[in-house]
């Protein structure tokens, strides 16, 4: 396959990816009164607490863009900031069980979704996921090599 072709194939593939990812996404999130960048913060607190820092690099994002969304999203009562107790000077953001159960709402709705789909097998999954990280590393060896 020419080099060309590959780019603009990957590249409306990328973009097709993007907008029925927000079609899947949206209609749920909206719900909550979300947007996606809220829910992939909620999404990250679920499996631990996090500083800002931390928290705008594990979703690859600007820090000072996740503070403010953080507070509002601790105004509506989703997260909470702690103090971390060995040392007080650094403040964890963590979810509320408000924030819990709406991860878990939306997780919910979102596996029916994709349940429904018929002829989707783990193998499937498996290869769809083995296929992004191929992508993904191809990508990275480009950018090192710039």
């Amino acid at each position: 396959m020419e080099v060309s072709y590959f780019r603009k194939e990957m590249l409306e593939y990328i973009r097709r990816i993007n907008e029925n990812t927000n079609k899947m996404f949206l209609p749920i999130i909206q719900q909550y009164g979300l947007t996606m960048l809220q829910y992939m913060i909620l999404v990250e607190l679920k499996n631990s607490p996090h500083t800002i820092g931390s928290l705008a690099y594990g979703i690859h994002a600007a820090g000072p863009n996740i503070s403010s969304i953080c507070k509002k999203l601790e105004n509506r009562k989703i997260l909470m900031r702690v103090r971390d107790s060995e040392d007080e000077r650094v403040v964890k953001v963590t979810l509320a069980p408000k924030g819990n159960e709406i991860v878990s709402e939306v997780e919910e709705q979102l596996n029916e979704r994709i349940n429904r789909v018929e002829g989707v097998t783990e193998e499937t999954f498996n290869e769809i996921i083995r296929g992004l990280e191929q992508l993904n590393c191809m990508l990275e060896k480009v950018v090192v090599n710039q």
